[in-house]
């Protein structure tokens, strides 16, 4: 029997919860660890890979707001690393798919602001569907200046310091 080793916990009350909410994640985390379990803040919204002002139809949040949640996750101090579960290509999927060089580079620089967020002092990890490596519209992109064509899952990880590859998404 194999022991649960990280327990990836939805960090939403630490940064939207009054303080009896975070003093109830203190004692949570605090258990874990006494059981020798690490707790990780599990966060994502998909509009977080979408910058303030990008005018995408149907906009609700933004890499800026995001930030801000990364901010307080961090300040909290009590976990032991970060699980974003951003999905970008629901935000407005059509428009996903119709600007895929300019969305993929909005998620790669949304995973980027929250690592220089984190600096370090815990590990990042993310989500990655399985088919950012397989569709052929995500294999041959050329971000960040880039002069040659890769994967969209080969700039997530060269950020990330972790993933877990999910089966799930619009195709």
């Amino acid at each position: 029997q194999k022991e649960i080793e990280i327990i990836f916990l939805n960090s939403e009350g630490v940064v939207y919860g009054d303080s009896e909410d975070r003093k109830n994640f203190r004692r949570f985390i605090r258990e874990a660890h006494r059981r020798k379990m690490q707790v990780y803040g599990l966060q994502g919204n998909h509009w977080w890979a979408v910058p303030a002002g990008s005018r995408v139809s149907g906009q609700t949040n933004n890499s800026e707001n995001g930030w801000r949640y990364v901010r307080r996750v961090v300040q909290f101090g009590m976990f032991d690393g970060i699980m974003d579960d951003t999905e970008p290509y629901l935000a407005n999927t059509n428009g996903w798919w119709a600007n895929i060089p300019q969305r993929a580079q909005w998620y790669v620089d949304w995973l980027s602001g929250v690592e220089k967020i984190i600096d370090g002092r815990i590990p990042f990890w993310t989500t990655i569907p399985f088919w950012y490596d397989q569709d052929a519209r995500l294999v041959n992109l050329r971000l960040n200046g880039g002069d040659r064509p890769r994967p969209l899952n080969h700039y997530v990880s060269d950020i990330v310091e972790g993933f877990v590859r999910a089966a799930e998404g619009p195709r």
